[in-house]
């Protein structure tokens, strides 16, 4: 059996499942109106998930990068950039972390890397076909269950360490 993941990337305007039922229009004639649209300021508040994967994909497909995006470069890709945001802060103290974290210019670069991080998760979420949003809620779930407040509380040992309450 073949690969599991979309070998064709949605076009880039909609959701993802309207946009994986309509019939293939170009990538830039699709990004051209994503583009054009007056979308305001955008921020946590009101930026969807979808909205961000939206913008991702238009970004790939103008560049004609889906070609490149197979499940192991994106993981190798993800994390590259998951080191970039550990080189920020590998053999600093907490109090020159603090500082560096003080600093705007430091703090808009260690932005720019977790963007970065961001930007390869949900664009593998896209191109696997997960809701971020529905597997961050499952896997919190999972998390919850694994961590219990009475047992984790304060604690940071792994879920395997901790004290089980007898049943």
């Amino acid at each position: 059996m073949g690969p599991q993941y979309r070998s064709r990337p949605t076009p880039c305007t909609g959701t993802a499942r309207q946009a994986y039922a309509r019939k293939p229009v170009s990538p830039y004639i699709l990004c051209a109106q994503y583009h054009s649209r007056d979308r305001g300021p955008v921020d946590d508040q009101t930026c969807t998930v979808d909205q961000l994967k939206d913008q991702i994909r238009c970004f790939v497909q103008e560049r004609d990068w889906e070609q490149f995006h197979t499940p192991k470069d994106l993981a190798i890709g993800l994390a590259i950039e998951a080191a970039e945001v550990l080189e920020h802060f590998r053999f600093q103290s907490e109090t020159e972390i603090a500082a560096k974290l003080a600093e705007e210019a430091s703090l808009k670069d260690i932005g720019h890397e977790l963007a970065d991080v961001l930007y390869f998760v949900l664009l593998m979420c896209d191109r696997f076909g997960l809701d971020a949003a529905t597997t961050l809620r499952e896997k919190l779930a999972i998390s919850a269950a694994r961590y219990p407040v009475a047992q984790a509380r304060g604690n940071n040992r792994k879920y395997t360490q901790l004290p089980h309450k007898e049943s």
